[in-house]
């Protein structure tokens, strides 16, 4: 079995749907030499029924993999641990990058608090580096019921409450 692809909270509902009604969750990874651990999901089949095409120039041609299942899926959510400023500087062609120095304060923080640690950009003027660690993790068919609060769950119905299965079938 494949290592559950873990999803941000705000995306949960997005992702069920894409797995209920598109065919699944595609997933692919980069080809760019310039962003080498990014990846892209998105649902496996448009609307009409069609395979999705890739979602950027970046993404390799098909998806490294599809899922299908709510239970490969962890909803993760994270905890701030650190918040500093960085310094952005021009890169080749269009592109911006983080300077030499803000890029050996952001490995040294991450190495600081662990690998399963991720960084994001905010602030007003997105020069605010936020590092998070996972404080929840919770399997989208359990997360799917945590956020109605309704349980148990019940057998044979991909893991949802009964009033998540009854809402699904009847909408």
């Amino acid at each position: 079995m494949n290592e559950p692809h873990n999803c941000a909270p705000e995306n949960a509902a997005k992702f069920a749907d894409w797995i209920q009604n598109r065919g699944g969750v595609a997933v692919w990874r980069s080809l760019n030499m310039a962003n080498p651990g990014a990846s892209w999901s998105g649902p496996a089949l448009k609307e009409d029924g069609t395979p999705s095409g890739k979602p950027t120039w970046q993404a390799e041609e098909k998806p490294s993999r599809i899922i299908t299942s709510l239970r490969e899926v962890a909803v993760t959510s994270g905890r701030a641990v650190k918040t500093f400023r960085i310094t952005l500087q021009n890169g080749d062609g269009m592109s911006i990058t983080l300077t030499p120095g803000s890029s050996r304060t952001l490995r040294k923080h991450l190495d600081d608090v662990g690998e399963s640690a991720w960084y994001e950009f905010g602030g007003f003027d997105g020069r605010d580096c936020t590092i998070f660690v996972p404080d929840a993790i919770v399997s989208l068919d359990q997360y799917l019921c945590l956020s109605c609060l309704k349980s148990p769950h019940v057998a044979g119905h991909d893991g949802l409450c009964a009033a998540c299965w009854t809402d699904k079938a009847i909408g």
